[in-house]
């Protein structure tokens, strides 16, 4: 397979046909375990950081300790 010939699909059909009998039907998940864990821990870090603002913003607001046991 050339890289970056033009013309080098008819299609997204022809593409894939072209993929699978070339490559095999795993070169379209050759990628995504890395991508799955770099996901995840991107979400993990996002979560972690979006709970402890979310702690520190309650402990500024005057009376916040009174409404949260209000919403309980």
């Amino acid at each position: 397979m050339v890289q970056g010939s033009s013309n080098q699909y008819k299609g997204i059909i022809d593409c894939v046909q072209t993929i699978v009998r070339e490559e095999g039907s795993q070169a379209f998940l050759k990628s995504i375990g890395p991508r799955v864990l770099w996901i995840g821990i991107g979400g993990s870090i996002f979560l972690g950081v979006l709970e402890r603002t979310k702690q520190l913003l309650a402990q500024r607001r005057p009376g916040a300790q009174k409404e949260n046991f209000k919403q309980c």
